[in-house]
């Protein structure tokens, strides 16, 4: 929705993820039509629309960047 932000995209991706956790809902997926073929078994579980999901306690999110710089991070909600 904002094109890459190279160096940027994953610090912008978690605070989207941590947004989403704190408020209950998960953001739909877009341009996500062209499915590897073993992925269409699943296809099902890809959100295309906003999902409201108010009892949501984790989120795992990876980022894939050039370079082969990849990383994946899981955030939880903390209840004090």
């Amino acid at each position: 929705m904002i094109g890459h932000a190279l160096g940027a995209a994953g610090g912008i991706e978690c605070v989207a993820s941590v947004l989403q956790l704190h408020h209950g809902f998960v953001h739909g997926s877009l341009n996500c039509e062209d499915l590897h073929p073993e992925l269409t078994p699943w296809a099902s579980r890809i959100p295309h629309r906003t999902v409201e999901l108010p009892g949501l306690e984790v989120i795992a999110k990876a980022s894939f960047g050039f370079g082969d710089v990849n990383g994946c991070v899981i955030f939880k909600k903390f209840h004090a």
